[in-house]
Formats: structure tokens, C-alpha cells, sequence
């Protein structure tokens, strides 16, 4: 897997509803099994401790997932999902 990062030439006439179509993650080829388990361990820990501050604060993580939710569909092309 590589990270091809540089800036992206876009048409003069591209309107904001076309980024999606134009612009691309700029990552090539997949993870390596290995990388995967990785990322996978290290983003189980994230979530781990994101868990454990909802929970300390009493906060529902569902509410809080549903509400971004809410959030980003309200920005509807904006949100370039």
C-alpha cells in the first residue's frame, strides 16, 4: 500500500457537487495482512477509550454516533460521502 499524496488539477468549471467524482482517497494498492491486524489492534484501542470516556461522562455512544450522523447528512453534498 502506498500513499500517493499531491495536489489535484481540477477543471476550471467543476462545481462543488462534482469533488466527489474528481478527488480520490490517494491510497494505492491493499493492506498487507500483517499492516491490517495492526490497524485493526490500534484502532480496537482507540475505540476501547472513546468507549470508556462515554461511559465515565455518561454519555450515550449511540447518541453520540446518531447525532454526527444527523449532522453530516444535514450537510448533505458537502459532506463529499
Amino acid at each position: 500500500m502506498a500513499i500517493d499524496a499531491h495536489k489535484k488539477s481540477l477543471p476550471e468549471d467543476a462545481a462543488f457537487s462534482d469533488l466527489k467524482d474528481l478527488l480520490d482517497s490517494q491510497t494505492k494498492g491493499e493492506l498487507c495482512d500483517n499492516c491490517r491486524d495492526i490497524l485493526e489492534t490500534e484502532l480496537g484501542k482507540q475505540l476501547f477509550y472513546i468507549a470508556a470516556l462515554a461511559n465515565t461522562l455518561d454519555l450515550n455512544l449511540k447518541d453520540v454516533i446518531e447525532k454526527e450522523e444527523k449532522k453530516l447528512s444535514t450537510l448533505t453534498i458537502f459532506n463529499l460521502t
